[in-house]
């Protein structure tokens, strides 16, 4: 699978060298899996975090 033939959101930002080119159908597998996972549990904490520190900072 080729950078060219992927969706935009499947692509490695900063994957300047193509290194995704280069990986099996399971480690691009594995990759999806952790971003989903991030997206779904670690993105909102952080988000919230974030908000919090904006308003205890201003």
């Amino acid at each position: 699978m080729t950078s060219a033939s992927l969706h935009p959101a499947d692509m490695l930002p900063g994957d300047f060298y193509g290194f995704q080119d280069e990986l099996s159908e399971q480690e691009s597998a594995s990759i999806r899996r952790l971003r989903d996972f991030l997206d779904r549990e670690v993105r909102p904490i952080a988000m919230t975090i974030g908000r919090v520190r904006r308003f205890l900072i201003t």
